[in-house]
């Protein structure tokens, strides 16, 4: 689950920002913007938050992640880049707090402290899950970053939250789980292809009450013209990355019992495909899958990528479920 905080406004990404400038004269005062340039550790923008009074507690001020629901068995990592803006008048560091929160209660079930300073650094709360004795409960959590400590300008970007495991089910037609369909615009609406689709579709449930159904009524020759695209995430050294996915064709008259689709990692920046897997499928449900893929040797820096299936090259009726990304530790 990634976030580039581009967006200019009070919140973005699902992303917002918590100041505790109620009640008492003394407490915090601040002022929130995303998509603020000079906030940018890469991309057009980042999170801007001004501090211009501070009572001394740093969970006056937080930037809060979306809610996720934590999964039974699942380890999550959240990070986050950050900095102080440099200035005369400001200080060299300040302290902050990365806590895993509940929703509903606010109990805290994990936290790290670090110091921000005026150079780009990333905050990072690791191997945060859902406490022991909660299995069978359902509970929804948020990270959040209190920086609240003391008068400064806070320069926020490019939050992840990467689990271990990164699961989805489609059962929601009002939610992808970050999943999204790309088809490909030539301008000429005409010649390009054509596709409908939706989330939480009864018929398309592998298991549980609704998957991804993909109706492609016209192609153009080329199968990554139609594309369903996994969350982008960032690749990490000495992880591999497996992604599967269940995935048949509908059954019915007019429609192929048999054709041939791609599933691959792409680089979301450079657009390289890392690796790729192609297989038949046919109207019996069967897994997808794309097996240890692996940020390339010898590449520095920041890789981001998302696993793409494409689905162009005929027209057919296409259900999805069950979509699940895993990491391991590689093999020295």
């Amino acid at each position: 689950m990634y976030a580039g905080f581009e967006t200019f406004g009070l919140s973005s990404d699902s992303y917002s920002v918590w100041i505790n400038g109620s009640g008492s004269p003394a407490n915090t005062k601040g002022t929130v913007s995303f998509g603020t340039a000079a906030a940018a550790f890469s991309g057009a923008g980042g999170l801007s938050v001004v501090l211009t009074r501070a009572a001394g507690v740093d969970w006056h001020a937080q930037l809060v992640s979306p809610r996720l629901k934590l999964l039974t068995g699942s380890i999550y990592t959240f990070c986050v880049w950050a900095r102080l803006k440099p200035r005369p008048g400001q200080d060299t560091s300040a302290q902050a707090t990365v806590a895993l929160y509940d929703s509903s209660t606010s109990v805290v079930y994990t936290w790290h402290k670090a110091n921000i300073t005026a150079t780009w650094q990333q905050l990072c709360l690791p191997r945060a899950a859902k406490p022991e004795g909660q299995a069978g409960k359902t509970t929804w959590a948020e990270f959040k970053v209190n920086f609240g400590t003391a008068v400064n300008t806070f320069y926020f970007d490019h939050a992840t939250i990467r689990p271990d495991i990164m699961s989805a089910n489609f059962e929601s037609s009002s939610s992808s789980e970050g999943y999204r369909v790309y088809v490909r615009s030539s301008g000429n609406a005409s010649a390009d292809a054509q596709v409908s689709y939706a989330f939480g579709a009864r018929e398309a449930a592998y298991s549980g009450g609704g998957g991804f159904t993909a109706t492609v009524t016209r192609v153009t020759g080329i199968d990554w013209h139609v594309q369903l695209m996994s969350p982008r995430l960032e690749l990490l050294t000495g992880k591999l990355y497996t992604f599967c996915i269940w995935v048949r064709l509908a059954p019915g008259p007019g429609q192929d019992t048999s054709t041939r689709i791609t599933a691959y990692l792409q680089d979301s920046t450079i657009q390289t495909v890392y690796v790729r897997h192609l297989q038949n499928i046919t109207i019996t449900w069967q897994q997808l899958c794309v097996p240890h893929a692996a940020k390339p040797k010898g590449q520095g820096g920041v890789t981001w990528v998302e696993f793409k299936v494409v689905m162009g090259a005929a027209v057919n009726t296409y259900h999805f479920d069950q979509a699940v990304i895993t990491a391991e530790e590689a093999l020295p």
